[in-house]
């Protein structure tokens, strides 16, 4: 396995146990200055930085071309 499908391997497992705090971290991935939470009618910036405060409450409807729930069932084997 190369290095990337040993990670994300690692991180579907860490999923498996259903608890949002337990992660695996590299020190390499891209972090991005924002936290977005799922809310009933969609996915919104809930917080960011003072150079991000303008995407602040914005609702995320896609990540480049790709629509937000395709993005979310892409992502939901690594991500709790």
């Amino acid at each position: 396995m190369s290095d990337s499908e040993i990670r994300l391997a690692l991180w579907r497992l860490t999923t498996i146990i259903g608890d949002a705090h337990t992660r695996i971290y590299y020190g390499r991935e891209k972090i991005f200055p924002l936290a977005l939470y799922q809310f009933s009618d969609g996915v919104f910036v809930a917080a960011t930085t003072e150079e991000g405060k303008a995407a602040l409450g914005a609702k995320l409807v896609r990540i480049g071309r790709t629509d937000v729930e395709r993005a979310k069932e892409v992502v939901r084997s690594i991500i709790t």
